[in-house]
């Protein structure tokens, strides 16, 4: 049982990677001498090494998309790399919530979040309060800072955030 013509194209498909990378190699080292027989059995080992790594490599890919759609791991790691690596105030600041701010050169400002953010590659706070009240450094008495919408609080500004319990922002 012998190749026939119409086997030819699989065939070449097949040794061609090897023989394209034995003519890279001598390129590189330099022309081998070598026979017809040594060539097209070094370009069917190569061509044969290259066709199982890619299998292998597929085969691992298959593997790691199975585990996470497995029923026990796969909702564990799908939820693994949104929690891998977050700051603590990520999902600490959200809009609407009642927050004390002690700044490191003035008062203790207190308000309701409207936007909360972080550059991801500076490790800092940024707040935007809206419904602001200063507390009055002489009295301790809440304030209602007046002629603002709201107040921007930059990161290097902030010494202490103390996050209010929901409902109980509005008590002063």
């Amino acid at each position: 049982m012998f190749p026939s013509a119409k086997d030819l194209p699989a065939i070449i498909a097949f040794i061609l990677p090897g023989f394209v990378t034995l003519g890279v190699l001598d390129g590189l080292r330099g022309p081998a001498k070598r026979s017809q027989l040594e060539w097209i059995g070094q370009s069917l080992l190569l061509s044969l090494g290259m066709f199982l790594l890619i299998a292998v490599g597929a085969a691992s890919a298959f593997g790691i998309y199975g585990l996470f759609k497995a029923p026990i791991l796969g909702p564990w790691l799908e939820n693994f790399w949104d929690t891998a690596d977050l700051k603590i105030w990520d999902d600490m600041f959200d809009p609407g919530l009642w927050v004390q701010v002690q700044l490191e050169h003035g008062p203790v400002i207190f308000g309701r979040v409207s936007i909360s953010t972080n550059d991801p590659n500076e490790e800092r706070l940024e707040l935007y309060l809206e419904d602001v009240q200063v507390q009055d450094e002489g009295t301790g008495q809440w304030v209602v800072l007046r002629g603002t919408e709201g107040v921007y609080l930059p990161g290097d500004q902030i010494s202490w955030v103390q996050r209010l319990l929901p409902g109980r922002g509005s008590v002063h």
